[in-house]
């Protein structure tokens, strides 16, 4: 009884010093145990690290790789698919593409009936719950391994040999490969590795361990060409947008007019080189000042080349312009001619009167300075009729020509691949104007009429 007390009492004794080190272990003054000791802290416990979040360009790699997987996925490559489902939720850590994943195992093994794929169905499955918590397609996911729990039981509790398998079914190897998967929004896009034959997309196949080349082409877009160097177990995922060619167009028309594409000027002509278009409806604009504007919708295709040729006609108030400025050159003229006219009368006149200052004047002397003076003032006043009207037509044709900036019309659809003359734009609306002088005894005028 005595030796059994001293072996509990020796117990109790080790396991308090474990639970409770001496001051000297922990660098202390030594001191004595009473049972008013607080016992010493306990350091807590560090949280697990959580992983970092995805980065955006691991994202958007995640989404092309899940896309990817979705069509390999829906043309029966089920291991394909797999592989980038799992490298899609590597890269995003999120579950989607877990769900992803056991739905492909399923349909392995309803394919070759192997006992492994279903157990990988039943592992993505409660994985897929597990990381989802709720929501997304939990519920499917539930009923899933409803369905499969039981069959999987059943079939792991049959003696070996007796599963139902078919007789040409052989278990798939999952082992990952080095794989390409490559696909493009572009319409008819093929391609091709290596130099092979084109292939349509997506193109998914094996790469052997190395570098390769990958091009991508389709008719009316430039060629992808890029490098892959293939590393083991790795799966390479390309969602590949080609850049279209673009058309060609040559704009030939009047020096010194400008030309305006989607209302962005592209300079003065003449050009020094064509244009280079996307495809599609664009509006074509050509003005040029005193000059009929030139409005065209054209449509383009991928890779076009296309000529347009545009003849800029004179507006009506140009064409006034100069009418005006040459009714004023005349008025000069004859401004000119009558002031020349009205100093021959003049000389007449002083003739007469230096003449006077000598000897009488004879009656018909008399009468002709009287004439040569009457001229001299209608021809004077005649004069300046001339050179007002020339002065106001002067200013009427400065400011006709000035302000001669006519906006361009309705466009005009141009879309028949043959060349066309342009259709003229909707005209500027029409000018007129007529000058009517007024002579008078005492003074003169001109009426200026316009009609719009």
């Amino acid at each position: 009884m005595g030796s059994r007390f001293t072996f509990v009492c020796a117990a109790m004794c080790l396991s308090t010093a474990f639970l409770a080190p001496t001051a000297a272990a922990q660098g202390g003054p030594a001191a004595t145990a009473s049972p008013a000791a607080k016992p010493p802290a306990v350091a807590p416990v560090a949280a697990p690290t959580a992983p970092p979040a995805p980065t955006p360009d691991q994202i958007a790699r995640a989404k092309t790789l899940f896309d990817l997987g979705a069509k390999a996925y829906d043309s029966e490559q089920f291991p394909a698919a797999i592989q980038a489902f799992q490298e899609a939720y590597r890269l995003s850590q999120r579950p989607g593409p877990i769900f992803s994943t056991a739905q492909a195992y399923r349909r392995l093994y309803n394919t070759d009936r192997s006992v492994a794929m279903l157990r990988q169905a039943v592992t993505f499955y409660k994985e897929y719950i597990d990381k989802q918590k709720s929501g997304g397609r939990i519920a499917e996911a539930q009923q899933a391994l409803r369905d499969l729990e039981p069959v999987l039981a059943q079939l792991a509790a049959a003696p070996a040999g007796t599963l139902p398998l078919s007789p040409t079914t052989v278990a798939t190897d999952m082992k990952p490969r080095t794989r390409l998967m490559v696909s493009s929004a572009t319409k008819g896009a093929t391609a091709s590795v290596d130099g092979a034959e084109p292939a349509e997309m997506p193109l998914i196949q094996e790469l052997p361990l190395g570098p390769h080349t990958l091009r991508v082409t389709a008719e009316g877009y430039v060629d992808d060409e890029r490098e892959i160097l293939a590393a083991e177990g790795q799966v390479y995922g390309l969602d590949i947008a080609l850049r279209e060619r673009p058309a060609i167009l040559t704009v030939r028309t009047d020096a010194g007019a400008e030309l305006t594409v989607d209302g962005r000027s592209e300079g003065i002509a003449p050009f020094r080189k064509p244009l280079e278009l996307s495809s599609g409806s664009h509006l074509i604009t050509i003005t040029r000042r005193g000059h009929q504007p030139y409005s065209a919708d054209i449509e383009l295709r991928r890779d076009e080349k296309r000529a347009l040729d545009v003849s800029l006609p004179r507006t009506d108030q140009r064409h006034v312009a100069f009418g005006a400025l040459g009714v004023a050159a005349v008025g000069a003229i004859a401004g000119g001619i009558l002031t020349g006219l009205a100093f021959h009368e003049q000389d007449v006149a002083r003739e007469i009167e230096e003449r006077k200052k000598q000897q009488n004047l004879t009656e018909d002397e008399r009468r002709t300075h009287e004439e040569a003076v009457a001229n001299r003032e209608d021809l004077k006043m005649a004069a300046a009729s001339g050179f007002a009207a020339s002065g106001v037509f002067a200013l009427l044709a400065v400011g006709l020509y000035a302000f001669d900036h006519p906006a361009p019309g309705l466009p005009v659809k141009l879309r028949d691949d043959a060349a066309k003359k342009p259709a003229e734009a909707k005209r500027a609306p029409k000018l007129d104007a007529s000058v009517t002088p007024i002579l008078g005894p005492t003074g003169g005028g001109a009426v200026v009429r316009f009609r719009f």
